[in-house]
Order: structure tokens, then C-alpha cells, then sequence
């Protein structure tokens, strides 16, 4: 292969499986990732917005704002993916509440396998492939 050709493979699907196990939640899940991964991170009235568009089928499909903040933010909450902070430069310069997606810390090495840390590595592993792509070497340079 030539030298500037890079090998991506997409690890939403497979991430999406392990983190939620109903379809419609692995829809609205998959949603939510496309709008951070466009934006960067979504302010609450953003995320509020958002969810209104999920709820009302603006998406293509409906899902209820109860469902999405308890399963689907709320996982990806609990779970550290995405957290919760302010930023700066919100509407007229202020300091406003962001949900942002977090970077996840993986090791040089994967950990034997299996076990338990041999799945949450490539886990986090997948969720870094998917939000934070200029940042993980592609196949071909981690072969």
C-alpha cells in the first residue's frame, strides 16, 4: 500500500452493541454520538434542543427526552464517556454548562485477555476510534 494510504474502520456499530442492548437505544445512542462528534460538545440548551428534535422524529425516528436523558445521556454519563462542564463563550460571552466527551486514557499495551479490563480497554479503545479520530493511530500504524 502506498505510504499516505490509511486504513479506518468504523467502531460505532460494535460500541453501540456493548453499551446498549435495545435497538432503538443503539439509534438514539448513535444519534447523540453524530451530533458531539459534529459540534464538539452540546451546551444543555443545545442537548435540550436536541432532544426535542429526538422526541418530535425531526431524526427519522421518535424516542421520549424521559428515555434518552435516563438511558442513553445518563449511560454515557455513568459510564465517564461524556461529563459534564462549563465553558466559555456560551450566548453573549458567559460561562454556560456543556456536556463534552471525554478522551479516554488507554494504555501502551492491550491487557491479557480475557477479562474484564481486556474488554473495557478495547471498549474505550472503539469510543476513542469514534469522537476522537485525529488522535488514534489508524490500523495500519498500530500493526
Amino acid at each position: 500500500m502506498a505510504g499516505n494510504s490509511r486504513l479506518r474502520v468504523d467502531r460505532t456499530e460494535p460500541f453501540l452493541a456493548f453499551v446498549f442492548f435495545r435497538k432503538d437505544s443503539r439509534r438514539a445512542g448513535e444519534a447523540l454520538l453524530t451530533e458531539l462528534r459534529a459540534k464538539g460538545r452540546m451546551t444543555e440548551k443545545e442537548m435540550s434542543q436536541f432532544v426535542k428534535r429526538l422526541a418530535a422524529g425531526d431524526l427519522g425516528f421518535r424516542f421520549s427526552k424521559t428515555n434518552f436523558y435516563k438511558g442513553i445521556l445518563g449511560r454515557y454519563l455513568d459510564l465517564g464517556f461524556v461529563k459534564k462542564g462549563t465553558i466559555h463563550g456560551g450566548e453573549k460571552g458567559k460561562t454556560v454548562n456543556a456536556y463534552l466527551p471525554v478522551l479516554q486514557p488507554i494504555p501502551a499495551h492491550a491487557p491479557d485477555s480475557p477479562s474484564f479490563w481486556s474488554v473495557a480497554y478495547q471498549i474505550c479503545l472503539w469510543w476513542n476510534d469514534i469522537m476522537f479520530p485525529e488522535d488514534r493511530p489508524t490500523e495500519q500504524e498500530q500493526s
